[in-house]
């Protein structure tokens, strides 16, 4: 092995056993399993489950993404910028179309209603959501996030805010689904605006007021994007600071880690071939392809 190759699985197992206290046993039973699965000493097949690095949108295509989503209806890639900029891309990173939000407002989650096709957009420093059409991009509806929960505050004003956004689409739910949004806390753990996600209800359908269902405060720093996965039904989740990719079940709890390529990693997708795509704010989108994703089908459809 090269001695670059070295350094990399090295460093990728520093990041994984750092994070080992965050993961329950059946987590670390489940590493340990793929180690055996692998013959016992392949590290990097364990920590980094990808073939094939693709950057599909290059930094002066996009500079300084702070979301992505797959949008099913489309085909398409909608890339998102903390200034106020969001744009369509093929899966092949061709620009379809781009528009620039006058007042520049702090863009950093997006997300997609795959049941009407409307994009969902995390306003970081309003801690508002806006509901936008995915053709010509205009501003539908905008939904003031509440910063407390059960009477205690979890989103403190002079905090980081929302920085990551995933819609969990549930036929019986009366406004078609729940969305799971993160509050971003990179230094540490702070009373009344820890790292956390949080489980939110917006009256999409029927009026109503929106609601924070549960929150779930997170050991690791700095969970910078979201996604949804319909066909293991968990969350993916980004780590920048960690550099780590983390799947959840629906009720926050880690189920898998992975060290992750890239930089300043802000978001992540998953289209309908199970590619995983990255936005990172250091420019451009990246692609991880080649193996399939090691996700498992979702049994339950219970939600």
């Amino acid at each position: 092995m090269k001695i670059k190759q070295l350094m990399i699985v090295f460093g990728m197992v520093g990041v994984v056993c750092g994070v080992a206290a965050c993961l329950d046993e059946s987590a670390k039973i489940a590493l340990a399993d793929e180690h055996v699965n692998n013959g016992g000493n392949d590290a990097l097949g364990i920590l980094y489950p990808y073939t094939k690095y693709t950057k599909v949108i290059k930094g002066r295509e996009f500079e300084e993404p702070s979301g992505i989503v797959f949008h099913p209806k489309r085909g398409t890639l909608f890339v998102l910028g903390d200034e106020g900029m969001i744009g369509e891309f093929t899966l092949k990173g061709k620009r379809v179309k781009i528009h620039q939000f006058s007042d520049k407002p702090d863009f950093e989650g997006i997300t997609v209603d795959p049941n009407t096709g409307l994009l969902y957009v995390a306003h970081e420093i309003a801690d508002k959501i806006l509901e936008i059409e995915s053709e010509g991009f205009k501003v539908l509806r905008a939904f003031t996030v509440p910063r407390r929960f059960k009477g205690e505050l979890v989103m403190a004003p002079e905090g980081d805010g929302i920085e990551a956004i995933t819609f969990v689409p549930m036929k019986a739910h009366a406004q078609g689904g729940v969305f799971y949004i993160s509050n971003q806390a990179e230094d540490k753990q702070v009373v009344g605006d820890g790292s956390a996600l949080l489980k939110i209800e917006l009256p999409l359908r029927v009026a109503g007021e929106v609601k924070i269902l549960n929150y779930y405060p997170q050991d690791i720093l700095d969970l910078s994007g979201m996604f949804y996965d319909a066909v293991s039904g968990h969350l993916f989740v980004v780590s920048d600071l960690n550099n780590l990719l983390l799947e959840m079940d629906l009720e926050a709890k880690i189920l898998k880690a992975w060290a992750l390529p890239g930089e300043t990693q802000e978001g992540l997708t998953i289209d309908n071939e199970g590619r995983l795509y990255i936005a990172q704010d250091s420019g451009g989108v990246i692609r991880l392809s080649g193996k399939a994703f090691p996700r498992v089908k979702h049994q339950d459809k219970k939600k």
